[in-house]
Protein backbone atom coordinates (compact mmCIF):
# COMPACT_ATOMS: atom_id res chain seq x y z
CA UNK A 1 0.00 0.00 0.00
CA UNK A 2 2.92 2.42 0.61
CA UNK A 3 3.52 2.25 -3.03
CA UNK A 4 0.96 3.44 -4.18
CA UNK A 5 1.14 6.66 -1.99
CA UNK A 6 4.68 7.09 -3.57
CA UNK A 7 3.50 9.18 -6.58
CA UNK A 8 0.85 11.61 -4.28
CA UNK A 9 3.81 12.33 -1.97
CA UNK A 10 6.36 12.96 -4.81
CA UNK A 11 3.60 15.42 -6.90
CA UNK A 12 2.57 17.08 -3.36
CA UNK A 13 6.62 17.54 -2.61
CA UNK A 14 6.72 18.97 -5.90
CA UNK A 15 4.22 21.45 -5.57
CA UNK A 16 5.32 22.78 -1.78
CA UNK A 17 9.25 22.90 -3.69
CA UNK A 18 7.63 25.62 -6.29
CA UNK A 19 5.92 27.04 -3.71
CA UNK A 20 8.54 27.31 -1.14
CA UNK A 21 11.45 28.51 -4.09
CA UNK A 22 9.11 29.87 -6.22
CA UNK A 23 10.44 33.42 -5.52
CA UNK A 24 14.36 32.25 -5.70
CA UNK A 25 13.65 30.35 -9.20
CA UNK A 26 12.05 33.71 -10.04
CA UNK A 27 14.44 35.68 -8.89
CA UNK A 28 17.22 33.92 -11.01
CA UNK A 29 15.32 33.99 -14.53
CA UNK A 30 15.04 37.22 -13.86
CA UNK A 31 18.79 38.26 -13.34
CA UNK A 32 19.39 35.72 -16.58
CA UNK A 33 17.39 37.78 -18.56
CA UNK A 34 18.36 41.27 -17.32
CA UNK A 35 22.23 39.68 -17.70
CA UNK A 36 21.31 39.02 -21.73
CA UNK A 37 19.58 42.91 -21.84
CA UNK A 38 22.59 44.35 -20.26
CA UNK A 39 24.94 42.74 -23.05
CA UNK A 40 23.23 44.69 -26.15
CA UNK A 41 23.46 48.48 -23.89
CA UNK A 42 26.08 50.38 -24.62
CA UNK A 43 25.15 53.89 -22.56
CA UNK A 44 24.82 54.87 -19.04
CA UNK A 45 21.38 56.30 -19.39
CA UNK A 46 20.01 52.61 -21.15
CA UNK A 47 21.81 50.48 -18.13
CA UNK A 48 20.05 52.72 -15.41
CA UNK A 49 17.01 52.79 -16.65
CA UNK A 50 16.48 49.08 -17.09
CA UNK A 51 18.24 48.58 -13.45
CA UNK A 52 15.41 51.13 -11.84
CA UNK A 53 12.54 49.28 -14.03
CA UNK A 54 13.80 45.77 -12.95
CA UNK A 55 13.99 47.11 -9.06
CA UNK A 56 10.60 48.97 -9.09
CA UNK A 57 9.30 45.98 -10.67
CA UNK A 58 10.78 43.42 -8.41
CA UNK A 59 11.20 44.96 -5.47
CA UNK A 60 8.58 48.06 -5.38
CA UNK A 61 10.01 50.06 -2.74
CA UNK A 62 8.76 53.52 -1.96
CA UNK A 63 11.89 55.37 -4.06
CA UNK A 64 15.19 54.44 -4.93
CA UNK A 65 18.27 57.03 -6.08
CA UNK A 66 21.19 56.03 -7.81
CA UNK A 67 25.00 58.07 -7.23
CA UNK A 68 27.29 58.47 -9.91
CA UNK A 69 30.40 59.99 -9.17
CA UNK A 70 29.80 63.85 -10.67
CA UNK A 71 31.41 65.17 -13.71
CA UNK A 72 31.96 68.38 -12.82
CA UNK A 73 33.40 66.94 -9.17
CA UNK A 74 34.31 63.84 -7.30
CA UNK A 75 31.13 64.32 -5.37
CA UNK A 76 28.58 61.20 -5.84
CA UNK A 77 25.65 62.83 -6.97
CA UNK A 78 21.69 61.52 -7.51
CA UNK A 79 21.13 60.37 -11.34
CA UNK A 80 18.45 61.71 -12.96
CA UNK A 81 17.62 61.65 -17.08
CA UNK A 82 17.62 65.73 -17.08
CA UNK A 83 18.47 66.84 -13.49
CA UNK A 84 19.46 65.39 -9.98
CA UNK A 85 16.45 63.52 -8.68
CA UNK A 86 17.80 64.63 -4.91
CA UNK A 87 19.87 67.76 -3.75
CA UNK A 88 21.42 64.84 -1.41
CA UNK A 89 25.05 64.77 -2.05
CA UNK A 90 28.01 62.58 -0.90
CA UNK A 91 31.42 63.40 -0.67
CA UNK A 92 34.57 60.84 -2.03
CA UNK A 93 35.67 60.33 1.57
CA UNK A 94 33.13 60.58 3.42
CA UNK A 95 31.88 57.77 6.13
CA UNK A 96 29.43 55.96 3.84
CA UNK A 97 31.44 56.23 0.98
CA UNK A 98 34.33 54.07 2.63
CA UNK A 99 32.06 51.81 4.44
CA UNK A 100 30.54 50.81 0.99
CA UNK A 101 34.50 50.31 -0.71
CA UNK A 102 35.22 48.18 2.12
CA UNK A 103 31.54 46.32 2.52
CA UNK A 104 31.47 43.49 -0.41
CA UNK A 105 27.49 42.68 0.30
CA UNK A 106 24.72 44.71 1.07
CA UNK A 107 24.03 47.44 3.67
CA UNK A 108 20.78 46.51 5.00
CA UNK A 109 19.71 49.50 7.99
CA UNK A 110 16.81 47.03 9.32
CA UNK A 111 14.46 48.61 11.50
CA UNK A 112 15.15 48.64 15.12
CA UNK A 113 18.62 47.23 15.08
CA UNK A 114 21.69 49.87 15.87
CA UNK A 115 23.17 51.60 12.62
CA UNK A 116 27.23 50.77 12.22
CA UNK A 117 29.27 53.94 12.78
CA UNK A 118 29.93 54.86 9.36
CA UNK A 119 26.62 54.58 8.65
CA UNK A 120 25.39 56.91 11.88
CA UNK A 121 27.44 59.65 10.61
CA UNK A 122 25.23 59.78 7.46
CA UNK A 123 22.09 59.50 9.27
CA UNK A 124 20.69 63.02 8.18
CA UNK A 125 21.39 62.54 4.34
CA UNK A 126 19.83 58.72 4.86
CA UNK A 127 16.65 59.71 6.72
CA UNK A 128 15.97 62.28 3.58
CA UNK A 129 16.37 59.56 1.54
CA UNK A 130 14.34 56.73 3.38
CA UNK A 131 17.21 54.55 3.34
CA UNK A 132 16.74 50.77 3.82
CA UNK A 133 19.07 49.05 1.72
CA UNK A 134 22.42 50.82 0.09
CA UNK A 135 24.06 48.76 -2.55
CA UNK A 136 27.41 49.68 -4.05
CA UNK A 137 28.83 49.53 -7.62
CA UNK A 138 32.13 48.31 -7.08
CA UNK A 139 34.70 48.45 -10.07
CA UNK A 140 37.82 46.73 -10.59
CA UNK A 141 39.19 49.73 -8.92
CA UNK A 142 36.87 51.79 -7.32
CA UNK A 143 33.62 52.42 -6.73
CA UNK A 144 31.70 53.67 -9.77
CA UNK A 145 28.20 54.31 -8.02
CA UNK A 146 25.51 52.93 -4.71
CA UNK A 147 21.78 52.97 -5.39
CA UNK A 148 19.84 53.69 -2.20
CA UNK A 149 16.63 52.30 -1.20
CA UNK A 150 13.69 52.78 0.83
CA UNK A 151 11.21 50.05 2.09
CA UNK A 152 8.21 48.34 0.18
CA UNK A 153 5.56 49.72 -0.92
CA UNK A 154 3.85 46.29 0.49
CA UNK A 155 4.10 43.46 3.57
CA UNK A 156 5.69 44.83 6.65
CA UNK A 157 8.74 47.31 5.29
CA UNK A 158 11.03 44.90 5.06
CA UNK A 159 13.01 42.89 2.25
CA UNK A 160 13.51 39.09 2.76
CA UNK A 161 16.65 37.02 2.62
CA UNK A 162 16.05 36.11 -0.88
CA UNK A 163 15.02 40.15 -2.05
CA UNK A 164 18.37 41.07 -0.58
CA UNK A 165 20.55 38.15 -1.91
CA UNK A 166 18.77 39.30 -5.66
CA UNK A 167 19.61 43.01 -5.15
CA UNK A 168 23.51 42.31 -4.63
CA UNK A 169 23.45 39.86 -7.46
CA UNK A 170 21.46 42.33 -9.38
CA UNK A 171 23.76 45.30 -8.45
CA UNK A 172 26.97 43.03 -9.13
CA UNK A 173 26.03 42.92 -12.72
CA UNK A 174 24.97 46.51 -13.29
CA UNK A 175 29.01 47.28 -11.44
CA UNK A 176 30.28 45.78 -14.42
CA UNK A 177 28.11 47.29 -17.03
CA UNK A 178 28.34 51.07 -15.50
CA UNK A 179 32.22 50.89 -15.05
CA UNK A 180 31.83 50.00 -18.94
CA UNK A 181 29.59 52.40 -19.80
CA UNK A 182 31.52 54.99 -17.86
CA UNK A 183 34.72 54.17 -19.30
CA UNK A 184 33.07 54.53 -22.78
CA UNK A 185 31.41 57.89 -22.33
CA UNK A 186 34.74 59.22 -20.59
CA UNK A 187 36.87 58.23 -24.12
CA UNK A 188 33.96 60.00 -26.32
CA UNK A 189 33.87 62.78 -23.85
CA UNK A 190 37.78 63.58 -24.43
CA UNK A 191 37.39 62.77 -27.67
CA UNK A 192 35.17 65.76 -28.05
CA UNK A 193 36.98 67.73 -26.46
CA UNK A 194 40.26 67.07 -28.49
CA UNK A 195 37.85 67.84 -31.33
CA UNK A 196 36.67 71.06 -30.21
CA UNK A 197 40.63 72.03 -29.29
CA UNK A 198 41.64 71.20 -32.78
CA UNK A 199 39.07 73.05 -34.83
CA UNK A 200 40.28 76.29 -32.05
CA UNK A 201 43.32 75.76 -33.20
CA UNK A 202 42.72 75.89 -36.58
CA UNK A 203 40.89 79.01 -36.50
CA UNK A 204 43.74 80.52 -34.69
Amino acid sequence: MAVLFVPVRTRLQAQIDRLYFRTRFNYQERLEAFSLVLGSMGSLDAILREFQALVQDTLNPRQMFIFLPGRQSSEFVAYGANKPETDVRFAPDSPLIRALRETEGVIYLEPGQPWAADVIAERARLLILRALVIVGFKGASQLNGFVVISPPLSRSGRYSYEELRFLQNLSGQVSVAVERAQVVDSLERRVRELGVLSQVSQAV
